[in-house]
């Protein structure tokens, strides 16, 4: 990028067009109030604490600060830059790995089914993680895509929870049809593909979330320091599609 005096208008706009768009991706680099920093660090009376340590805590705690007064600067741009890395399809959660999660999560998918006869029951198809459990070599490349799709519509469904919650609002049908409706559907037709008994028929199809805790070894939860091999799933009904 350069601005010297032989330097065309149209070099001038495509360099700014670039500074913006670096600026751009920076704004939307920084984590959120409830991503970064919301949990104080808290020592015991009891707990030794190193020089190391205390220098650490102190410098946490200047990155806090930084951080804080960085997101209040940047609140008038935020809209825009959303609107604008959500439209470039670069919007994407950029902290992923300096708050790791503390549960598991799954989704499955319910098939509502109406027999000939009338009677109604609802199967359940785990599609997150994709595949099955077992060791998979070339499979796992061909799953991945379908685990992050989902990953993706799940972090937009929990996006449209924390905006509601935010604003005191309720969580607009429309806006949950529009984010898991295609994979409700999409699961709907390869159900029905996969052939279904005589005289029954799809009247609707779930979509479920799970989470579970992930217990480490040695913890109080895992006080023998043996490994749960069946976690208890906590399952959530987010959106029930009705099928014409």
């Amino acid at each position: 990028m350069y601005f010297g005096a032989r330097v065309t208008p149209s070099q001038r706009l495509i360099s700014c067009l670039i500074v913006a768009h670096l600026v751009a991706i920076f704004l939307g680099a920084i984590p959120g109030l409830d991503d970064f920093g919301a949990d104080p660090v808290v020592r015991g009376p009891s707990e030794h604490v190193t020089p190391v340590t205390a220098a650490f805590d102190a410098a946490a705690a200047r990155v806090v600060w930084l951080h804080r007064v960085t997101w209040a600067l940047t609140a008038p741009l935020r809209p825009i830059v959303n609107q604008y890395l959500r439209l470039t399809s670069q919007f994407q959660v950029w902290n992923m790995f300096c708050n790791p999660a503390q549960s598991q999560r799954q989704v499955r998918i319910g098939y509502r089914l109406i027999a000939a006869d009338g009677a109604r029951h609802t199967e359940f198809q785990q599609v997150f993680p994709a595949g099955p459990p077992e060791l998979k070599l070339v499979r796992a490349y061909f799953d991945s895509f379908t685990d992050k799709a989902l990953a993706a519509g799940v972090e937009n469904y929990r996006r449209l929870v924390r905006v509601a919650d935010a604003s005191n609002t309720p969580l607009s049908d429309d806006d949950v049809t529009q984010t898991l409706r295609p994979f409700t559907r999409y699961y709907a037709s390869q159900r029905i593909a996969a052939g279904l008994p005589r005289g029954t028929r799809l009247a609707a199809v779930e979509f479920w979330s799970g989470t579970s805790p992930i217990l480490l070894l040695g913890s109080a939860a895992v006080p023998t320091r043996q490994p749960v091999l069946e976690p208890t799933i906590t399952w959530q009904l987010w959106m029930t599609d009705d099928l014409p």
